[in-house]
Order: C-alpha cells, then structure tokens, then sequence
C-alpha cells in the first residue's frame, strides 16, 4: 500500500514539473524572481512566478500580469483595461502593485506585455537568486559534481581491488 501510495505521488510531482517545464522549453512561459514587495500578499519578494504568454485582448481587470518597462519587468495586478489609447491600434493596461496605495502613473501598451501570472513558488526565488552566485554556482553544482566524481573514483578502485 505504501508503495503505490509514493509511486502515486512521484507521478504527481514529476507531471507537476513536465506541466511547467515543456511551456518554459517551448517559450510559451517563464520563470521570474520576484525583488520587490509591491504585490504582497499575494506575490512577496523572494518569490518565484510562471508567467504565460497571453493575448492582450484576453487580459481583464483583475489578472496579474507582467510586463517590460524600460529594461526590467515589472508585474503588477491590472485595474483598468483601455481599448485603443490616443490612436495607437494598441490596448492600454492601467496597473497596480497590490501593496501600493496608488495605481501606476503610466498605462502598459499590450506591446509591453510579458504574459499572465499563472502560479507562484514561495520563496524559491532566493535559491534561484542564490544559485546565480559564484558561492551558489560553486554549492549547486561543482561540490555536487564533485562528490559524484568522487564516489565514481572510489567505485572503480574498489572493483579493481585496489581499495579495500
């Protein structure tokens, strides 16, 4: 029983991860790191976010979205959806961070926008911060490397009767 039961959840979780892995492969959504507190509670800095690509025309007032301003990107909940702004053939997005008291003094033109909010992985984006680090780098993968090729080493100097 025990067995089929971890069995069970293993699927779960390796269908879990293949659900937001093959859209971030295909280019269709993206892992951000969260470094600010403007959308707390419901997004807190540190926090690690999917974001799907979307049409412009299917964001509404309410959703999450991400978008570029200047060169960082910025997601924050839309509170008004504008059809075709000064004549530009585009929609305009007004924007608020949740923990602002205001809402953004600038509209987002759909040309600017990333994609919708999906899901959010509490605190995961201090590891992934972390891990962009030369300490990081050195602690995710070269000491794990290392360990591995250690192990190998020992593996094979024991089979050959060389270490006992």
């Amino acid at each position: 029983m025990a067995g089929k039961l971890s069995k069970a959840v293993a699927t779960i979780i390796v269908a879990a991860a293949l659900a937001c892995i093959v859209p971030v492969v295909a280019g269709q959504a993206r892992f951000l790191s969260v470094m600010s507190g403007s959308m707390s509670p419901a997004i807190s800095a540190g926090d690690l976010i999917l974001v799907a690509g979307a049409d412009p025309a299917s964001v509404r007032e309410g959703d999450i979205i991400s978008f570029m301003k200047g060169d960082e990107i910025v997601t924050h909940r839309v509170v008004g959806v504008a059809g075709n702004p000064a004549g530009s053939g585009e929609a305009a997005f007004r924007t608020k961070g949740d923990a602002n008291e205001d809402a953004d003094l600038e509209t987002v033109g759909s040309s600017a926008l990333v994609g919708k909010f999906l899901f959010c992985i509490p605190f995961a984006g201090y590891a992934v911060g972390f891990a962009r680090t030369l300490p990081g780098l050195a602690m995710l993968v070269f000491l794990p490397g290392s360990l591995i090729i250690a192990a190998e080493i020992r593996k094979i100097l024991k089979s050959s009767g060389k270490l006992e």
